[in-house]
Formats: C-alpha cells, structure tokens, sequence
C-alpha cells in the first residue's frame, strides 16, 4: 500500500465505469492507476476529482512489478476555486499540463519536481491577478528542474542564445539555431527576470519568444513532440 499526492496528467475511460490515468506522483513519478466505479450512480464525485490538472492525496494498491496500480482512496489536495471557470487561467493550465506530460516519462521520484509542479497549479489558481507571461516563465523555471536551463554567459560579443546548446553564442546567420539578438535579449531578461516583473512590451514578442521556447525544449528532450494547446493559449492572449 502507498500513500501519495498525485497529479492527473492525462485519463482514458475504461469499459463502463472505470478510469485508467497517468498520474504523476510525489513518491514514484509518473505512475499508470485504475479506478473502479467512477461513472457509478453512487460515486458520482469520482468523476470530478479525476479532472485533468488535479492535485489528489491518493492510497493505492502499489506493485513495482505490475504497470497499472489501483486506487483504494481519493480525496483533493488542492481545490481549484479559478482554474475551472477561469478561461485564461484554464488555458494556461493546459498549456503547463501538456508541456508536463511531453517531458516527463519517468517513474522515479522527484519530489523537488513534484512541489515545484503542485506550487504552480496553485499559484494559477489563488493569484488575484494572471500575467500572460506566467506560462513562459514556467517554461524557463522547468528546463532548470529537467537540467538543460539556459546559461546565463550574455556578453556583447556573445549576443546570440543557441538553443541547441543553450548557451549565448556570437550571432551568425548561418546558424540555424542562433537567435536574434533582439531575442535574445528577451531570453536573458526572462533568465534573470524577478518575479512578477513584466518584459513584454508587444503580443508579437510574447508569441515569438514562446514559440522559440518550445523549440528549445523539442531540441533537448528527444521525446518532446509538438504542443496543440498552443493555439488555444496564443489565442486567447
């Protein structure tokens, strides 16, 4: 038996009223579960605490030996009161979600991870206020914690981020991954940025600067495939 927090990172209905999950857990990383009777008439809570990006305490029937492991007992860690009803806060949500679930295949712990992951869901969720930016400052935070973050080496002849080797390079236009250094000025200041400080000036930039993020992180983790919540969130700031 193991008692863990988990985060639902993605659920796929099974026969009538079952529910297989990839959850990624404080205790043995991201972890496949079962459980039973979800869509019975007399669980119908289950259901809800089974959304994506919830954040469960969680005992299950835990086998090293097995793939799927099953839940004995539920109940939220975390209770979203903005993330649901918050279209902005619900995209960015997603967007974070996606980006977890295509970088993340390991079963072994992190913990440090996991807080750093459960710490984000609930400042979207209890912050009075949103910036935009918040999804790309958790893009920079995340490459940290998966160990391939940017160095911060900027000088003015090295003005150029190289997002293949994710060090500042003289800019070169033979360089395919080389990016510009007006760019690449942004990239620095999101590398040494504060908290809560705004650097943006222009929706173009915003959009440029995570489109070039999410290349970073298709060029360091080879398993990293193409996120389609990205419209949405585009979209929608």
């Amino acid at each position: 038996m193991l008692q863990t927090e988990g985060i639902v990172f993605r659920t796929t209905r099974f026969r009538e009223s079952s529910l297989i999950m990839d959850i990624y857990t404080a205790e043995k990383g991201l972890q496949c579960f079962i459980a039973n009777g979800v869509y019975s008439k007399a669980n119908q809570r289950l259901a809800s605490l089974f959304q994506l990006m919830n954040v469960l305490e969680m005992l299950v029937y835990f086998n090293e030996q097995k793939e799927i492991h099953r839940i004995k007992e539920v109940s939220p860690s975390i209770l979203y009161q903005r993330i649901p009803f918050d279209i902005k806060r619900s995209a960015i949500g997603t967007f974070i979600l996606e980006v977890c679930r295509k970088s993340l295949s390991e079963h072994q712990a992190n913990i440090e991870l996991f807080n750093f992951i459960k710490k984000k869901y609930y400042q979207l969720d209890t912050q009075d206020s949103i910036s935009p930016d918040f999804a790309i400052d958790f893009l920079i935070e995340f490459s940290g914690y998966l160990g391939f973050s940017p160095l911060d080496n900027y000088t003015e002849t090295d003005n150029s981020l190289d997002l293949l080797n994710g060090s500042f390079m003289p800019y070169s236009v033979s360089n395919r991954y080389a990016v510009s250094p007006e760019d690449s000025i942004l990239l620095l200041q999101l590398i040494r940025k504060k908290e809560d400080e705004k650097l943006f000036k222009t929706l173009d930039q915003r959009r440029r600067i995570l489109t070039l993020l999410i290349l970073y992180y298709k060029l360091h983790l080879e398993h990293f495939k193409d996120i389609k919540s990205i419209e949405v969130f585009k979209g929608i700031f």
